[in-house]
């Protein structure tokens, strides 16, 4: 069974050099991305010079309202709710061809796409968004003890593990459901309904769902959901 294995860094650099750990170990870098907002002036030493060049160049190249910019594989995005990112790896692929604005669902939506858990996709958005940096990787039951030491060896703070998500759990968000994910959007915004728990609130949500007759709740449920995790997520 396939999992997601997360890592979440005070620094950058710390990031940099569990990434260059687990390639050392074998680990496909096809399999690990880097997400992070740290600005190159955080970092010191000679080891991180041409690294951090090379993210100048994608700051300055990216274009602010949603442009990518692509050098050396590192993406610079703008992403609603989270600002400007720079990302290395499958994820940075899947954001720089789904669109990161808010009707493909941004950060979250992507992290959703690729397979990462809701809940582990909330925790990471609200990580990065605050200044952190985070390594997720995708693999296989025999590597996850590895790599989950590994990331915990190069000071990540907090280490995840969960099983990667398929089906319909795992899909990106469509035009076709973006009134579910504006629905579901009002009330996580809502200070009424923001720090409730989702199987609290859910029956209010289903019932004023089906009183607009929009859809089946069933149908929807899945969008309404991803639109108000993302909006208490973002204003969280």
């Amino acid at each position: 069974m396939a999992r997601v294995v997360t890592g979440l860094f005070s620094t950058s650099a710390d990031a940099e050099s569990a990434l260059r750990d687990l390639t050392d170990h074998g680990i496909p870098q096809a399999s690990v991305s880097i997400l992070t907002k740290a600005s190159i002036q955080n970092a010191t030493g000679e080891k991180h010079k041409e690294v951090h060049k090379t993210v100048r160049a994608a700051e300055e190249g990216a274009a602010i309202g949603g442009g990518v910019g692509l050098l050396g594989g590192l993406v610079a995005l703008t992403i609603p709710g989270v600002g400007p990112l720079l990302a290395l790896g499958p994820l940075a692929t899947v954001l720089a061809t789904i669109g990161v604005g808010a009707a493909a669902g941004g950060l979250f939506g992507g992290l959703i796409a690729m397979g990462v858990p809701r809940e582990q996709a909330a925790g990471l958005e609200r990580a990065i968004r605050q200044g952190r940096t985070a390594i997720v990787a995708h693999v296989d039951d025999d590597d996850v003890d590895p790599v989950a030491e590994s990331l915990g060896a190069h000071n990540a703070y907090e280490v995840s593990i969960a099983a990667e998500q398929t089906g319909p759990a795992a899909e990106q968000p469509s035009g076709h459901d973006e009134p579910a994910r504006d629905f579901g959007a009002r009330y996580g915004s809502s200070e009424d309904y923001r720090t409730r728990d989702w199987t609290e609130i859910e029956p209010d949500l289903r019932r004023e769902w089906e009183a607009s007759k929009q859809g089946s709740w069933d149908e929807f449920r899945d969008s309404v959901r991803t639109g108000w995790d993302h909006a208490r997520n973002t204003r969280g």
